[in-house]
């Protein structure tokens, strides 16, 4: 390549004598090739690759990609790892909510009322789901699809009258509108936006129970709904599902399992060949059984004899093949589709056959990483909205009456979402830890309590309640920490009466 960089400067530095403006663009042109190695074309790279604006390329794949995403699915055990790891550390068991206002009185009742919300016949406008179950509904189309809207609706005969609608991005309409942009605005998609880029509205297909849709799209204006997808470049306006960097090789890894387990089938079942001599005289396809009818046997039973036509003899068919190797296999591009999605092998394939204490931990710490990433997401662009629209909902209602919440203050919608914990590897060393950090003032019981989805307070609450309780039954209590000289039952040594408190230490006098 260097030789030829040297002869190609060479012929610009004679042509430009000739004709400047032919050298230049030469120049210009191998610069492709020679500025970058990895420009350089080769056998399984174009010269140019097809490359575009955002949402240009999205338009053409988007439909594609989401069906073969949700074809796996349905049937992909691989692409189910995935999906199942997403819902058990993203969704989790549950999700607690904490309101943080400087009411202590105003945040119980922000908290009481969220607890009655949640349930179908309140927060869901089908009344099926509660909260949590169309959270993890919302997750999941999320990373399928590629997208999900949620609508607000309002119902006045609720208590709470805040109802949810989740819509699947197949509703967005992509053909005819029932009016024309009056060019202020542009339409993609079913998306009316600015020219900007800002959403406006959502032009959605309302579909009937037997899945009919009507002749015109219906207009919801951007301020009822949330529209989730993740916008990756600035020229994108609408959704790609994230599952589609790995469709290829999961279905690679489906048909490969399919081979295999073909191939096992048939090792354990007897597929023979007959075979005829040349000599033998010319007799029909197959062996005639010994039966009255002359039917060819084709099958055998278990445990039966049969004998050949002279001339004949039988040869096993035992196919060659990579079942050996599958593990080996399996586990490479297993690591890979999961590392597409910042995930770990062990973390998606439950598999911890080869790790240690230490990797087991890295893997989950990095894979805490990956998730946490999806929380915040997810709490940024789904929950805020959700938990705002709630709070209005209940003000307006009246249900805040007497509690001081005031909704042009900021500080009024404050909250913590409270996920399930990390799990620990180690109980002992984690618990350890965390008392050790705790001493020295690098953490608070906050952010202990939070990462094992637990409310502080309750805790301390709920340790109070325990406390009084055994001291009421005079059972023992643990020693508290930071009092080595407590006796069992948590009262700390009475003072020797010949002994003077030492101000430096706390303790007696040094005889």
């Amino acid at each position: 390549m260097n030789l030829a960089y040297k002869i190609g400067r060479a012929l610009d530095n004679v042509m430009s004598i000739v004709s400047p403006k032919r050298a230049a663009l030469r120049a210009q042109y191998r610069s492709m090739y020679f500025g970058y190695e990895a420009a350089y074309p080769t056998r399984k790279d174009l010269p140019f690759p097809f490359d575009g604006r955002a949402e240009g390329m999205a338009k053409a794949s988007r439909k594609t990609l989401r069906a073969r995403a949700r074809d796996l699915e349905r049937n992909s055990d691989f692409a189910a790892c995935i999906l199942e790891a997403i819902d058990r550390n993203v969704v989790g068991s549950q999700l607690g909510m904490q309101a943080q206002t400087p009411n202590d009185k105003l945040n119980q009742r922000i908290e009481e009322l969220w607890n009655q919300w949640t349930y179908p016949e309140n927060c869901d406008v089908t009344g099926q789901q509660s909260f949590e179950e169309i959270y993890s509904m919302v997750v999941r189309r999320w990373f399928v699809d590629g997208g999900v809207l949620i609508v607000y609706n309002v119902d006045k005969n609720k208590n709470i009258p805040l109802t949810l609608q989740v819509r699947e991005v197949d509703d967005l309409s992509d053909g005819s509108y029932p009016v024309k942009p009056d060019g202020s605005t542009v339409f993609s998609d079913g998306v009316e936006m600015t020219r900007e880029g800002k959403p406006v509205a959502y032009w959605l297909n309302t579909v009937d129970a037997n899945g009919f849709e009507t002749v015109d799209p219906e207009r919801v204006p951007a301020d009822r709904v949330t529209f989730l997808w993740k916008k990756e470049r600035p020229s994108q306006f609408r959704e790609i599902t994230p599952l589609g960097k790995s469709v290829p090789r999961i279905k690679d890894l489906e048909d490969y399992n399919n081979d295999v387990a073909f191939q096992q089938k048939m090792l354990a079942s007897m597929s023979v060949f007959i075979e005829r001599d040349e000599n033998t005289p010319t007799t029909p396809i197959g062996r005639v059984a010994n039966t009255k009818d002359g039917k060819r046997i084709t099958q055998v039973r278990a445990g039966s004899a049969t004998y050949l036509n002279n001339g004949e003899k039988v040869k096993a068919l035992i196919p060659s093949g990579q079942a050996a190797e599958f593990s080996d296999y399996e586990t490479s591009q297993m690591r890979t589709v999961a590392a597409s999605h910042g995930l770990s092998l062990e973390g998606v394939s439950r598999n911890v056959e080869r790790v240690n204490y230490s990797s087991a931990r890295q893997n989950l710490i990095e894979d805490d990483k990956t998730y946490s990433k999806m929380k915040k997401y997810l709490q940024v662009h789904f929950l805020r909205e959700v938990y705002r629209r709630f709070l209005d909902a209940c003000f307006l209602k009246g249900l805040f009456d007497g509690y001081g919440f005031n909704p042009s203050d900021p500080t009024m919608y404050e909250n913590k979402w409270m996920t399930e914990g990390m799990p620990w590897i180690d109980p002992l060393k984690e618990a350890q830890a965390d008392d050790v950090q705790l001493q020295n003032c690098t953490t608070t019981l906050q952010e202990v309590c939070a990462r094992n989805g637990k409310d502080w307070q309750e805790v301390l609450d709920q340790r109070e309640r325990e406390y009084k309780e055994l001291k009421k039954r005079g059972l023992p209590v643990n020693n508290e920490k930071g009092d080595t000289n407590a006796d069992k039952n948590g009262k700390p040594p009475e003072q020797d009466s010949g002994s003077e408190p030492d101000p430096g230490t706390g303790g007696g006098k040094q005889s």
